[in-house]
C-alpha cells in the first residue's frame, strides 16, 4: 500500500510507516526488526543520524523481545561485528546458533570478524577453508556493507569463475 497507492511508496514513506508501526506496537519483535532493517539498508541515503547504531539498537530490541526471531540476526550479527560490539556479536551468534541449525553462515562471520579485526592472515585462511563458490555472495554482501574483506571477495569471485563448468 502506502499513501499514494497504487504507486509504490518512497523509502522515506516506508521509514515513516515503520516508525509509526513501532510506535503502535513497541512490544513486537517484527516492528523493531522492520525499522532496523530499513535503517540498515537506507539510513545513510535518508540522512538518518547514526544509522548503523540505530539499526543495531533496533535489532537488539527485537532480540530482547523474542530471542527466537532468527531473521533479526541476519543483519544484527554482521553489523555488531562491523561496529566492534563484541558482546552483542557474541550474543547474536549464540542466539542464531540456537535457532538456525544450518550453521553454514558461521564460517562467513568468522571471516568477517577476522577481516574487521585486521587479522588478514586468519581471514585468508578462513576464506580458503570454505567452498568459495557457495560464499561469494555472502562475502560480497558483508564487504559491501562493512567495507572490509574486498581482496578476499575479488579472489573468491576469481576462484568461483575458474571453477565454473558452464556460463
Amino acid at each position: 500500500g502506502g499513501p499514494r497507492y497504487p504507486a509504490a511508496p518512497t523509502m522515506q514513506e516506508l521509514l515513516t510507516a515503520r516508525e509509526r508501526y513501532l510506535a503502535m506496537a513497541p512490544d513486537r519483535a517484527d516492528a523493531w526488526y522492520l525499522l532496523g532493517d530499513h535503517v540498515f539498508h537506507y539510513g545513510w541515503v535518508l540522512n538518518v543520524p547514526n544509522p548503523e547504531e540505530r539499526a543495531l539498537e533496533s535489532f537488539r530490541r527485537a532480540s530482547e523481545i523474542d530471542s527466537t526471531y532468527v531473521v533479526g540476526y541476519l543483519h544484527a550479527l554482521p553489523l555488531a561485528i562491523t561496529l566492534g560490539d563484541t558482546a552483542a556479536a557474541g550474543r547474536f551468534e549464540r542466539l542464531r546458533l540456537a535457532g538456525d541449525t544450518s550453521s553454514s553462515w558461521v564460517a562467513l562471520h568468522r571471516w568477517q570478524s577476522a577481516s574487521v579485526a585486521g587479522d588478514l592472515g586468519r581471514a585468508l585462511a578462513i576464506a580458503d577453508s570454505i567452498d568459495l563458490t557457495q560464499y561469494v555472495f555472502g562475502m560480497d554482501q558483508l564487504a559491501f556493507y562493512s567495507g572490509v574483506g574486498a581482496p578476499d571477495v575479488a579472489r573468491a569471485i576469481d576462484t568461483a569463475i575458474a571453477r565454473a563448468t558452464n556460463d
